[in-house]
């Protein structure tokens, strides 16, 4: 099943001995042509590691029955990433969640800028409606939680002095609601705390970070529960029945075992809200008899259907605390991301001097980013234009929140020139990166073993509690991470939708 992967495990070896000597990860001068280590063994030994430890995910060809589950695309080793842009991403991640709770508290900021969106994509105008409905009837639970990770690439240039790569670390999106990764990340570390020893390479936390998001995102909910005040209320979460759900339980489980079961969690199907709660003449929100503390959406994006809507509805009037708001849901949304980068929008969210500092560390991570929802104005003629004349200089995104539908290459051109007004509006450029190239083993399930070339995204979490009311900040932290890889040549690198595979970051 492994044939010609031999020789490249003691490849892969001297390519993390020579990173972890500060070398230049991405230049090997030597392929060896021999090897000690057994990769069929080594491989096998991650697989059963991966099923033992609960690296699974179940079959979309037996789905929705838990009866057969397979182990997650995984990278078998880490995949090497600046420490300088780890840290970067992990520091700014803080100011980050500060700035979307802002954006989300500001209904009118958002109602401006994400209309041209809703002029061709129901789903956002349904949920415009929602936030204007609860707006004009007025929030009943000032409280909030913003869960986020946002994620990032190494994009790497070169020094014209010395021929040197110099990095930058490079904002792709904000994700806040349905976040993947929190319950798989502190496991793919782990396999690779146990692969890197198989090879006799350094483990020390130092290379590999801790890494808890898990431990995080229960902490969140918690602390949503306590400032409810009711030791009664439940914790809801509500999700669709999808092959991903193995993700939902770890976290219900370990909500249950932190709780020593003092906390009731329910889960309800996405569909179902509307038929199963109630809400009460104050607002309450039940389930049954019991008052919902904290309703916590698994799974959001792409769902637009009336019975969805109505569920959003009676939870968004209700006084539980919602992960997430509605509003955080259109702060997410590309168009959000794009008008943000515009000069003195986030500084609008940051007036005061004092705040200088996190305005700075904010825009350091942007890249180039282009609105095209006014196709006359000259500026965004100039760059549809470029865009439709040297299309690999860029990436055409929807501005919907969640990943994937990107268009590359000759596709933009094509694209740019039969999208109606509403669909460019829909949609924004974004400047392609050079991101950083290592090769790794990507191993998934009923497939050989390939060693590629791979190119890496490196996502933060974190959480902040608030009140959307008095603009107070009661929690504002930044804890764990998760990284995604995919072949340098696959364009989409979703693990449930495209060529993606888990993986976490080896500093240098």
């Amino acid at each position: 099943m492994l044939s010609n992967l031999a020789i490249c495990v003691e490849f892969f070896v001297l390519f993390a001995a020579k990173f972890l000597t500060n070398a230049n990860p991405t230049e090997i001068d030597h392929k060896p042509e021999t090897l000690d280590v057994n990769i069929e063994a080594m491989v096998e030994d991650a697989i059963n590691w991966a099923h033992i430890h609960g690296l699974v995910i179940r079959t979309k060809e037996i789905s929705p029955k838990n009866d057969i589950a397979m182990f997650m695309p995984f990278a078998l080793f880490p995949t090497p990433f600046p420490r300088e842009m780890f840290e970067q991403a992990r520091d700014v991640q803080t100011a980050m969640q500060l700035l979307y709770f802002r954006v989300a508290s500001d209904f009118e900021f958002l109602r401006e800028h994400i209309q041209s969106v809703a002029a061709s994509e129901d789903r956002i105008r349904r949920l415009l409606e929602i936030a204007q409905i609860v707006h004009d009837e007025g929030i009943k639970q000032p409280l909030t939680v913003v869960v986020m990770r946002s994620d990032y690439m190494c994009d790497v240039g070169k020094n014209e002095h010395t021929g040197e790569p110099v990095y930058g670390l490079k904002q792709i999106e904000t994700n806040i609601g349905q976040i993947g990764g929190f319950f798989n990340a502190p496991y793919i570390t782990n396999l690779h705390r146990r692969t890197m020893a198989n090879a006799g390479l350094d483990t020390s936390n130092d290379f590999m970070p801790i890494n808890e998001p898990d431990a995080m995102v229960v902490d969140a909910l918690i602390m949503a529960w306590k400032a409810f005040g009711d030791k009664d209320a439940i914790i809801l979460m509500v999700a669709l029945k999808v092959y991903q759900t193995f993700q939902q339980y770890k976290m219900h489980y370990l909500l249950e075992k932190v709780s020593k079961n003092k906390i009731k969690i329910v889960q309800i199907p996405v569909h179902e809200v509307a038929e199963i709660l109630t809400l009460d003449n104050d607002f309450s929100l039940r389930f049954g008899t019991q008052k919902v503390a904290v309703a916590f959406y698994r799974s959001q994006t792409g769902l637009n259907n009336p019975k969805y809507f109505a569920g959003q509805l009676m939870i968004e009037r209700s006084t539980a605390i919602k992960i997430p708001s509605v509003t955080q849901i259109l702060s997410a949304q590309k168009k959000i991301q794009q008008v943000l980068a515009l000069p003195g929008m986030v500084e609008r969210f940051f007036p005061s001097a004092n705040e200088a500092d996190m305005v700075a560390t904010i825009r350091k991570t942007f890249t180039g980013l282009w609105g095209l929802d006014n196709p006359e104005d000259e500026a965004t003629k100039s760059i549809i234009k470029d865009a439709i004349d040297h299309p690999d200089k860029y990436v055409l995104k929807p501005c919907r929140e969640g990943g994937g539908h990107n268009f590359f290459g000759e596709k933009i051109p094509e694209k740019l020139r039969e999208f109606s007004r509403a669909e460019l509006g829909a949609h924004i450029l974004m400047q392609k990166l050079t991101p950083l190239v290592v090769p790794n083993f990507l191993v998934r399930p009923l497939q050989d073993v390939q060693f590629e070339n791979i190119v890496s995204e490196l996502g933060i979490f974190g959480f902040l509690l608030g009140n959307v009311h008095t603009k107070s900040v009661q929690h504002n932290v930044q804890r764990g991470h998760y990284t995604r890889s995919k072949p340098q040549e696959a364009e989409e690198g979703g693990i449930y939708g495209g060529d993606g595979v888990v993986d976490s970051p080896l500093l240098f």
